[in-house]
C-alpha cells in the first residue's frame, strides 16, 4: 500500500515510546505516528483538496436563490383561475338633448392589459354610427388570470367638434370580476356632442 512513499526516517522517544514516520510524496511531508494514522492522515489531505469544489456545489445553489426572493411579485397576491372572456362594445353618440347623430365617424379599440404587463391582444375598430347613432364592435375575447387584469374600450369620435380629443374620446374598463367566464359581455359607452 505505501510502495510509492518513501521511508525516510524512524526515531523512537525515549519517554513514551512513540515511533515518528516521515513518509514523502512529490515534496508533501506527512508526519504520523504509524501507518494506519498516514493513511488517514493521507486520505483527509486528499479529500482536502476537493473541499472548495463541494463548498461550490453546496452553496452555489442558496445564493442564486437568495437573490430573488427579496422580490415579491404583486400579482401573485390577485392571480386567479384563468378564464375565457369575451367583449362587444356598443358607442352611442349622442347630442346633449339625447338625440342621435347619424354617420359620425367612430374609432374603436379594444385590448388588455395584464397585471404587471404592457397592454396587448389589441383589436381596432373604424367606422360610422348608424341612423340610431350606434356603432358597435365584433366580439373580441381575452383571456384573463389576474383580478388586475383589464379590458380596455378606447373610444375616439375625431369629428365630434367638442374642441379638444379628450373631449372627444370616452375610456372605458373591466376587470376579471366584470366578466362572466365563457360569456359575451355586451358594453355601452357614450359620447355627446356638446354644442
Amino acid at each position: 500500500m505505501f510502495s510509492n512513499y518513501e521511508f525516510l526516517k524512524f526515531a523512537e522517544s525515549s519517554k513514551r515510546e512513540v515511533s515518528l514516520h516521515f513518509y514523502k510524496k512529490r515534496k508533501n511531508f506527512i508526519f504520523a505516528r504509524s501507518k494506519q494514522e498516514f493513511s488517514i492522515i493521507h486520505d483527509a489531505m486528499k479529500n482536502i483538496n476537493h473541499l472548495p469544489k463541494y463548498l461550490l456545489i453546496v452553496f452555489l445553489p442558496f445564493l442564486m436563490f437568495s437573490c430573488g426572493t427579496d422580490e415579491k411579485d404583486p400579482c401573485d397576491e390577485t392571480a386567479r383561475t384563468e378564464i375565457q372572456v369575451s367583449i362587444k362594445a356598443f358607442v352611442h353618440v349622442y347630442t346633449m338633448d339625447d338625440e342621435p347623430i347619424v354617420n359620425e365617424l367612430v374609432k374603436l379599440n379594444l385590448y388588455k392589459i395584464p397585471c404587471g404587463a404592457t397592454a396587448k391582444g389589441f383589436f381596432e375598430f373604424n367606422g360610422a354610427t348608424s341612423e340610431m347613432g350606434i356603432y358597435q364592435s365584433t366580439v373580441c375575447g381575452y383571456n384573463l388570470r389576474n383580478l388586475d387584469d383589464e379590458v380596455v374600450v378606447d373610444i375616439f369620435v375625431p369629428n365630434l367638434g367638442n374642441g379638444s380629443a379628450s373631449a372627444n374620446s370616452e375610456y372605458a374598463t373591466y376587470k376579471y370580476n366584470d366578466f362572466i367566464s365563457g360569456s359575451t359581455k355586451e358594453v355601452h359607452v357614450y359620447v355627446y356632442k356638446q354644442n
